[in-house]
């Protein structure tokens, strides 16, 4: 069975917005803060 999400406009903006103050600090491995930079910026992950 194959899922796909079903992303908005505004769903991609908040991410995107979420994602990059990140991108170029991305957070230390392990911390809450990685696991949802590593959900937000590689939708697979969070499935």
């Amino acid at each position: 069975m194959q899922f796909r999400l079903s992303i908005t406009e505004a769903g991609y903006d908040w991410a995107l917005a979420e994602v990059e103050p990140h991108s170029d600090n991305e957070p230390g491995s392990g911390t809450e803060a990685a696991a949802r930079f590593n959900g937000l910026s590689d939708p697979d992950r969070a499935l």
